[in-house]
């Protein structure tokens, strides 16, 4: 289990919108009005600047560049919804998720692997199931139970599996 901070996701987040100001040769700090326009168009509300808007709807803004810069790969860190109405200035909060290092991550991971689907898929089914955005967010029990599916669907392929549990 990893403790992750809300300031570290905005700055993640910062990075990622300035560099795609900067590709789209419309640097933030020279066209600020420009994209304050934009950004109230896609939030539904004005700012002032990036750091008056919280980590949700800086995660809205993103996935709009993602679909509106087809040229451009853009990288969206996921945020939890304990963490969306969070901004900068506010009490710093974190959230714990497990990292890939753990052995029953792993062998989900693994196992959705085997049965041919693609990472993104993992992420849909997780949120049918639990209505979690991430499998890493994903409670013990949940995880296991997401396990036993995984299985449970792995031996109905006839997928051939050789994990130690």
């Amino acid at each position: 289990m990893r403790e992750r901070k809300a300031s570290e996701i905005y700055f993640i987040q910062n990075k990622i919108l300035h560099k795609v100001f900067m590709e789209l040769g419309m640097p933030y700090e020279q066209e600020k009005e420009y994209w304050l326009v934009v950004i109230k168009n896609v939030i539904g509300r004005e700012v002032s600047g990036l750091s008056d808007m919280t980590l949700g709807e800086r995660d809205k803004f993103i996935k709009y560049l993602q679909k509106t810069c087809k040229n451009l790969r853009i990288y969206n860190p996921p945020v939890p919804k304990s963490l969306r109405n969070w901004k900068k200035g506010k009490e710093e909060i974190s959230f714990t998720f497990r990292e890939e290092k753990d052995d029953v991550l792993r062998m989900i991971l693994a196992i959705w692997a085997e049965l041919g689907y693609v990472p993104k898929e993992l992420r849909k089914l997780v949120k049918n199931m639990f209505k979690v955005d991430d499998v890493r967010w994903l409670k013990p029990k949940d995880m296991d139970k997401l396990l036993r599916f995984l299985i449970m669907r792995a031996k109905k392929k006839d997928v051939f599996m050789h994990y130690a549990r």
